[in-house]
Parts: C-alpha cells; sequence; structure tokens
C-alpha cells in the first residue's frame, strides 16, 4: 500500500465525521443533584416516589399534572443559563427555557396555581435572551 493511500484510509473517517458541533445538545431533564433545587412538584415528578406523583397529582389536577415536566424542565433550563460561562449554551438553554414555558401556558388554564410562575420564568427568560442579543 502506498504512503499516499494510508494516509487517505486513516485520514477519510476523520473528514466524514460531521463537525464536533453537529453532537445532540443536553437534555433539560434534571440531573439527580439539580432536581434538588427545583420544587417539590418536580421532585415528585423525576423522582421515584410514586406516592408523591400521585400526590401532587392528585393537589394540582391530573390534566395539569399531565404537563408539568415541560415546566419543571423550563425551570432547570432557566437555572442552567445563570450558571454556564458558554454563550451558546446560554442561549440555547434560554431559547428551550422559553419554548417549555410557553408550552404549559398554551395548555393550563388562567387561574391556574403555576401559570403565573410559568408566565414570570418565560418573561425572565426573554429578558435574559434580549440581554444577551444587546451584547453583541
Amino acid at each position: 500500500m502506498s504512503l499516499m493511500k494510508l494516509f487517505c484510509a486513516i485520514l477519510t473517517p476523520w473528514l466524514m465525521a460531521p463537525p464536533l458541533m453537529a453532537k445532540p445538545m443536553p437534555s433539560g431533564r434534571p440531573t439527580p443533584i439539580e432536581l434538588r433545587a427545583l420544587p417539590d412538584y418536580c421532585q415528585a415528578r423525576f423522582g421515584t416516589d410514586e406516592g408523591a406523583r400521585k400526590a401532587f397529582s392528585q393537589r394540582l389536577g391530573p390534566s395539569h399534572y399531565l404537563h408539568i415536566h415541560h415546566h419543571c424542565i423550563g425551570l432547570n433550563l432557566l437555572n442552567r443559563s445563570k450558571v454556564t460561562f458558554d454563550k451558546t449554551m446560554r442561549n440555547y438553554y434560554l431559547k428551550n427555557a422559553v419554548g417549555e414555558f410557553s408550552y404549559v401556558l398554551a395548555r393550563w388554564p388562567a387561574d391556574f396555581l403555576l401559570t403565573a410562575e410559568a408566565r414570570d420564568g418565560k418573561a425572565i427568560a426573554e429578558a435574559l435572551l434580549s440581554t444577551a442579543s444587546k451584547r453583541r
């Protein structure tokens, strides 16, 4: 095998690989450590205590609790955005937080217990995004 063929055989897989930035972005689902910073209803939703999950489902209403994980992910992404120094990741977290809060706001009634919190979370994420874009 010639040196050129060997060189091409070694480099071709590297050149054909997707760029490093094409890797999947992280999920908004909280890690066990992040979960501790979230409200009790999020800990119930993502935790292993089935009794706590059922209790919050009854307290908040099953049709509203059905969507609670989107709200919790929005809160978690907002928290992550505040502790990351990478601008691209911060914007990613904030944009996705806006999406998660928008999801629940489209499904929860205005008088639901957590609607105002979701509205506030969305407003904070949008304000932080707006501030970041003005700094460029």
